[in-house]
């Protein structure tokens, strides 16, 4: 029997409007939101190291400003060799679960990351190379599970989706998290730690309050997100790529080397 236009499909197909072969799954909204909270969540604890650390460490810790210059060079230094490191481990992951393959390494890392935040505006009373020394560990450690934060956040929108125009709105919600975020940690946290009386007792008040907001953020979006589209195994026939081919991608790349020296200068 011949198949006429507008008949119904045999019952042994299935008949899947959401997503296509190519994984090209289209989200609702509310999921696309929830992404965004990630950032949202990000950014809370991300904002106070770039925004008040400085601060923190000169005024209230009485750290010289050229250590803590230092302290900040290093450690950028060491979180760029970090990155590929974190993603390279999180991209071996061969145990995986019906939870996925991002979002339990960057829900695990979030909570980790919230209370390193708090660390980093701790200090013990201690002398001042000490308290150096301290500061060096603390936001070396901070970075190192930033990076096991951020490499998954970010890797969880190719996995939801590969559809062009959903991971755009995605990508939009994740930028209104972000700002959303430095809005309200630029208006909340001098307030917060102007109701204590020592600066010590203020900024760690404030960081707890401002890391408690941000693993609610990320919780929001992994309960809410997500990873419709199977991962690909490696196989042993795929090559690995080398650290050459990554340097040649970098510079014959024009629009990746802008983002990198825009990163980098930021």
């Amino acid at each position: 029997m011949s198949t006429q236009a507008g008949t119904l499909p045999n019952k042994t197909e299935t008949v899947t409007p959401a997503a296509s072969k190519e994984g090209h799954v289209k989200l609702s909204w509310r999921e696309k939101i929830c992404y965004g909270f990630g950032d949202f969540g990000n950014g809370f604890m991300f904002d106070l190291g770039q925004a008040y650390l400085t601060k923190y460490w000169i005024d209230v810790c009485t750290i010289p400003a050229a250590a803590v210059a230092g302290i900040f060079a290093f450690t950028k230094i060491f979180d760029a060799f970090m990155d590929p490191i974190a993603g390279s481990v999180i991209d071996g992951r061969k145990n995986i679960g019906p939870r996925g393959k991002f979002r339990p390494v960057m829900m695990a890392s979030a909570v980790l990351l919230a209370i390193l935040t708090v660390i980093t505006f701790t200090m013990p009373d201690v002398s001042p190379t000490g308290k150096i020394l301290f500061a060096y560990g603390a936001y070396m450690a901070w970075g190192l599970v930033y990076s096991f934060t951020n490499i998954p956040y970010s890797s969880l929108a190719s996995v939801m989706t590969r559809d062009v125009e959903e991971r755009s709105q995605m990508a939009t919600t994740r930028q209104a998290g972000s700002i959303g975020a430095q809005l309200i940690t630029g208006m909340a946290f001098v307030p917060v730690v102007l109701m204590f009386a020592s600066p010590h007792e203020g900024f760690f008040a404030a960081s707890i309050v401002m890391s408690i907001i941000g693993v609610i953020g990320f919780a929001i979006c992994y309960f809410n997100c997500h990873e419709h589209v199977p991962v690909k195994r490696n196989t042993q026939n795929e090559q690995k790529a080398k650290f050459s081919d990554y340097i040649k991608l970098v510079f014959t790349n024009k629009p990746l080397l802008c983002i990198i020296l825009m990163t980098l200068f930021t």
